[in-house]
């Protein structure tokens, strides 16, 4: 009789394990990645509940990107997923067009802003 060896590879660390519904708290999944820092591209990527919260984490800078071996992420939690995690609200969607103008459905910026976003069609706003 032959022996057969099995190598069984797991690429979750509990957040597609999770309910769909906490899979979209900010606060769940960062006290997820405290336990476990790191999330695979399979968990991201397979289910859009957790594609969409991961892109949340970054763009709001809860989490920073350390690195980490395909299909791995490694993660470390700033001060502000820290502060989420023990109850602050998560902070608001940055705007890129910080210090722009906005007058209706218009959007007046400075030279170094239309620059800066490659914007072809502008008017300048001089302070």
């Amino acid at each position: 009789m032959a022996n057969a060896n099995i190598h069984i590879c797991c690429f979750s660390t509990g957040i597609d394990e999770m309910k769909r519904k906490d899979q979209k708290d900010p606060a769940k999944v960062l006290a997820v990645l405290k336990a476990y820092p790191r999330f695979s591209c399979f968990e991201a990527s397979t289910n859009p509940g957790i594609a969409k919260t991961m892109t949340l984490l970054f763009e709001r800078k809860l989490v920073k990107n350390i690195g980490g071996a395909y299909p791995w992420t490694d993660v470390e939690i700033t001060e502000l997923g820290e502060a989420v995690i023990n109850g602050a609200p998560v902070p608001p969607k940055p705007d890129p067009l910080e210090g722009a103008v906005r007058i209706g459905k218009r959007v007046y910026v400075s030279k170094e802003i239309a620059e800066k976003h490659h914007l072809t069609e502008y008017v300048e706003v001089k302070s």
